[in-house]
């Protein structure tokens, strides 16, 4: 080993060390409909930790008031808001404002269609959204929310690499949606929080056999195994249910990713 080798672990030692001193602050990064509340209010019960809420509303989504937000240092806080993986200049906000901390920035993820079949029926049952296609309900929900695009939030891929150019696969837990109705000690393990307690969850619903066309199905299964890939490459911690994941009625369960299960 050179000097300069020698150096060099001896740096990566004490950055390590460094980051171990730290208070830890969970950012629960997205996507939306992919179980991020779920983690959040498993945090909010945590004795050693404080979790963010929207000052003004009481709401789980703190969004641009975590900036403005009275912070200690030597205290660990969680925070939510899933569409802040939308956004890669405010992640950049996001990395400097939370220096002081050792971040653990969560991905939430599920299959793609699950997500917007979710989406669609969460509307439904909000405000009786009806729409003949999942392509009209897209388009709909572009023109109402333009901010949140929810054909653009379900193709994972450019945002989760926007995530890693931020923060790096080393800090980045993706964590699958449905691994947060397992045992919650999985979770709290995967992410080093001893006492994570999570609520009982009701088994996902099936995605409806008529809710995509199949160039809608094929498009959104490609998206899915993009995400897949990329995180795979890139190295990223992923925790999957402990069942796998089913990605088609037509499919058993399977591990999608068993070089990196927990």
């Amino acid at each position: 080993m050179s000097v300069f080798d020698a150096a060099a672990v001896t740096e990566r030692a004490l950055d390590a060390e460094a980051a171990a001193a730290k208070a830890t602050f969970v950012l629960c990064l997205g996507f939306p409909k992919c179980g991020t509340t779920a983690l959040f209010e498993a945090l909010e019960k945590l004795p050693n930790m404080t979790a963010l809420r929207h000052p003004a509303t009481g709401t789980h989504e703190i969004a641009d008031r975590l900036f403005d937000a009275d912070l200690d240092p030597a205290r660990s806080y969680a925070a939510k808001t899933p569409t802040w993986i939308l956004d890669e200049a405010k992640m950049r906000r996001l990395a400097a404002r939370l220096a002081a901390w050792r971040v653990v920035p969560v991905v939430c993820v599920r299959d793609p269609a699950a997500q917007l079949a979710s989406y669609r029926a969460h509307r439904a049952r909000v405000e009786g959204e009806t729409h003949a296609s999942m392509r009209a309900f897209c388009a709909a929900r572009d023109v109402a929310a333009p901010g949140l695009p929810y054909a653009a939030c379900a193709t994972y891929a450019p945002h989760l690499r926007a995530a890693l150019r931020v923060f790096g696969a080393a800090a980045v837990r993706a964590l699958h949606s449905d691994a947060l109705r397992d045992d919650a000690g999985r979770v709290g393990a995967f992410l080093a929080l001893e006492g994570l307690r999570l609520p009982p969850r009701a088994p996902s619903p099936p995605v409806p056999s008529d809710a995509f066309s199949p160039g809608e199905r094929a498009h959104w299964r490609s998206a899915w195994a993009a995400t897949l890939s990329l995180l795979r490459d890139a190295g990223v911690a992923v925790l999957e249910p402990e069942g796998g994941v089913l990605c088609d009625a037509a499919e058993p369960p399977t591990a999608l990713l068993p070089g990196l299960c927990s």
